[in-house]
């Protein structure tokens, strides 16, 4: 943590863990709410931080009672942002104006902090509109804003396993689930999910989320990864059905490299094989199911570790022959 007292050229670096122990965390900061001769601060930090976090600072301000408050300066156009992780190591400082004291959190490795699995905790123990207004700010701060940081910088990894899939780091619309829920035919009337998703779709299927695609859950307790097709209308199971039959040595093969990798296939499966298809078939079970999806599970602090972005795409590419068939079974280019 880097701070820097308004009357003072020389900047003072913080850091958890070091020889002033407890002083260097936030919590323990002083906020000086007392004290009414205390300079103004000016906080400096990295382009990098910025760029990875939208430029959120917490102020102690004496105007609000010595409680934090947040607010958010935005950097320029995305060409901005990518200089700024370029010269990630250039200082920049920024006013705190009249707040008595000022801080940010240390820089991540990875890019999910532990509060993203925390803030849904509560969430799901305060489950209304009321409380999720209130901590709205937080929640872009530790789940949103680094959700489309994500799914930006994974942009290139997608294009490398397939080129017909889009990462759309978009608040609405794009990759990102919404965190409202569709409660109209729901018993639960809870308004907000308690989990973060990602899905990066087909370009022909974009608005889809049956259509095939890529997963990533981030849920307190559960986190996983996921590709191929879930719940898919009744016209796309039956082609993947279809192909199945037609093409037994392709799908055998898909098969027997998941086994290798230590994949297995997930989902819903009927009761018995569909009429249209012979019982005794040899992928009979196959022909059961209503998904046609294989998982990597993960776990909290995985995600919030440094290469967690690539280990995700590793797994993706592991997971290629099944999503490969299921696209190209429905009709889609691969």
């Amino acid at each position: 943590m880097l701070f820097c007292s308004a009357n003072s050229s020389a900047p003072l670096w913080f850091s958890r863990g070091s020889e002033l122990g407890s002083a260097a965390t936030t919590e323990s900061l002083p906020h000086a709410s007392q004290d009414n001769t205390a300079p103004a601060t000016t906080v400096l930090l990295s382009c990098h931080w910025l760029a990875r976090h939208r430029g959120q600072r917490t102020c102690m301000n004496s105007s609000h009672g010595g409680e934090p408050r947040e607010f958010t300066d935005r950097l320029g156009p995305l060409s901005s942002r990518r200089n700024a992780r370029r010269e990630h190591r250039l200082p920049l400082a920024l006013s705190a104006g009249p707040a008595r004291w000022c801080y940010h959190r240390p820089v991540p490795a990875g890019h999910f902090l532990p509060e993203l699995f925390t803030f849904f905790v509560e969430l799901a123990a305060h489950n209304s509109r009321d409380w999720f207004q209130q901590h709205k700010a937080r929640y872009e701060t530790v789940v949103r804003d680094p959700l489309l940081a994500f799914i930006e910088e994974f942009g290139p990894r997608l294009a490398a396993v397939s080129r017909h899939f889009r990462a759309a780091p978009r608040p609405v619309g794009g990759s990102l689930f919404r965190i409202q829920r569709e409660t109209r035919f729901s018993r639960d009337k809870s308004p907000f999910k308690t989990h973060a998703g990602i899905q990066f779709r087909h370009a022909s299927a974009s608005r889809d989320v049956h259509a095939p695609g890529f997963y990533i859950h981030l849920a307190p307790g559960q986190v996983f990864v996921a590709r191929g097709i879930w719940r898919p209308n009744r016209e796309a199971l039956a082609a993947i059905r279809e192909a199945l039959v037609a093409k037994p040595a392709v799908w055998r093969r898909v098969r027997r490299t998941l086994d290798g990798r230590g994949f297995r296939l997930s989902g819903e499966s009927l009761k018995t094989v569909p009429r249209a298809f012979d019982r005794e078939h040899p992928f009979a079970e196959d022909l059961k199911r209503k998904d046609l999806v294989t998982v990597r599970e993960a776990s909290e602090s995985d995600a919030c570790r440094p290469g967690f972005i690539d280990r995700v795409a590793d797994a993706f590419e592991e997971m290629s022959p099944l999503a490969s068939f299921v696209t190209r079974a429905v009709g889609l280019p691969w």
